[in-house]
């Protein structure tokens, strides 16, 4: 009996938690009423907000946007502008200083700055004149009353209206997300396209023209023809030459770093495509390194490793080949260059066969290398990674090429 009067109260706490667990179940799937908004007003749609700067709740825009006038450049070498109109909320005090933000991509490209001289708020205007030439795209606008910029007296004024301009929204960023600006017209656009395309190519023939330049210098010593005294490598000789290299190859590579100094527009248009450009230097110099070690191993010379030029880059994760050197090429094509029209595939090749055998045998050539990038990476004073066509064959099965469409007349950029 003892023990059955101390099992009752244990299944009746049971039976209560279940009970309470039940509930609380039951509690949970209920849906919350809806309350209306205060004083019955509509809560604003998300879509209604959408754009809105950051904390935009509680105050409205003072710079109503009336219209952007694209004016194109008057004459060649000259850099367009944009003439901007608008109005002002009658609440922004004479000497407030707006600044007016241009964005690229999603990102801050040029600011330009007004004041508000007079009592008048209709019709205002302003120029923006780049200080770069500016790419061809669609603009968007963002405004600023940033508080530090005003003067002490618009400060006040400010400061003093609470209501329209809460210290909480301060800068009161309002970007117009409805009200795209453009730039350039459809013919400035292929105009820069077509400029776009052939100054990467530049830059990519003078890489790989580098890259080959070296390598047959290295096929060279490494027959013992050239930089060779006897059966030991001349070892002065081939340090200058490593040396002066180094430098023009630094050359080439500060051609990028020029690139998008001189034109901001254009490299954040095409940023994955500079990107690729600078990996195709790097890949480039890293190549070499790999080749003068093979040589040095090769004599049993100490290795070689002259101060480079400032510009000189060898920064690159991955072993080099020269399949994944025409990958890389294959790329920025892709991403620098237009597509060629309707026909085009056919005339090249009608017109270059020997384009199209060469492609042909580099497919043959490469078909079973690895994929470009899963090489471990290799430095100096570490075994150097076999060549396309040298030593064991690749552990994996031959794979058919697939041949991929050429864009438009391409320099002959092939790596050895």
């Amino acid at each position: 009996m003892l023990r059955s009067r101390s099992v009752l109260p244990a299944i009746q706490g049971c039976f209560l938690l279940s009970g309470l667990m039940l509930a609380r179940a039951a509690w949970a799937q209920e849906k919350p009423k809806e309350e209306p908004a205060p004083g019955g007003e509509e809560q604003p749609a998300e879509e209604e907000l959408k754009g809105r700067g950051a904390n935009t709740e509680g105050w409205d825009k003072y710079l109503e946007l009336v219209e952007a006038k694209y004016i194109p450049a008057q004459k060649e070498g000259a850099i367009p502008t944009v003439q901007l109109k608008f109005d002002l909320a009658p609440e922004v005090p004479k000497g407030t200083k707006i600044d007016l933000e241009f964005e690229l991509q999603g990102g801050p490209y040029e600011e330009i700055s007004y004041i508000l001289k007079d009592e008048n708020r209709k019709g205002l205007t302003v120029v923006w004149k780049p200080k770069k030439r500016p790419p061809v795209s669609e603009y968007f606008l963002n405004s600023y009353l940033r508080l530090e910029a005003q003067t002490p007296a618009v400060q006040k004024i400010i400061k003093s209206n609470a209501k329209r301009f809460p210290l909480k929204n301060e800068p009161w960023k309002y970007y117009y997300f409805h009200q795209p600006i453009q730039v350039g017209t459809p013919e400035d656009e292929l105009k820069e396209k077509e400029e776009i395309c052939a100054r990467f190519r530049e830059i990519i023939e003078k890489l790989m023209a580098s890259g080959n330049e070296f390598k047959e210098k290295m096929d060279k010593v490494k027959k013992g023809s050239e930089l060779v005294s006897g059966s030991a490598l001349d070892v002065p000789g081939f340090t200058a030459f490593v040396t002066e290299w180094r430098k023009k190859q630094g050359d080439i590579q500060k051609e990028i770093v020029d690139f998008q100094v001189n034109e901001p527009g254009l490299a954040i248009k095409v940023g994955g495509a500079v990107r690729e450009l600078q990996n195709l230097g790097r890949m480039v110099s890293k190549r070499a390194i790999q080749l003068q070690k093979e040589v040095t191993d090769q004599y049993k010379a100490e290795a070689v490793n002259p101060p480079s030029s400032e510009h000189f880059d060898r920064v690159y994760k991955y072993a080099v080949n020269a399949k994944n050197l025409n990958s890389a090429v294959e790329k920025i094509e892709r991403l620098a260059c237009p597509e060629p029209p309707a026909g085009a595939e056919k005339g090249k090749d009608a017109a270059d066969p020997a384009a199209k055998a060469n492609d042909a045998k580099e497919g043959a050539a490469t078909a079973a290398g690895e994929k470009s990038g899963e090489e471990p990476a290799v430095t100096e004073g570490e075994p150097a990674p076999t060549e396309e066509g040298e030593g064991e064959p690749a552990k994996e099965p031959e794979k058919p090429t697939k041949k991929k469409k050429k864009t438009t007349t391409k320099p002959k950029t092939t790596a050895k």
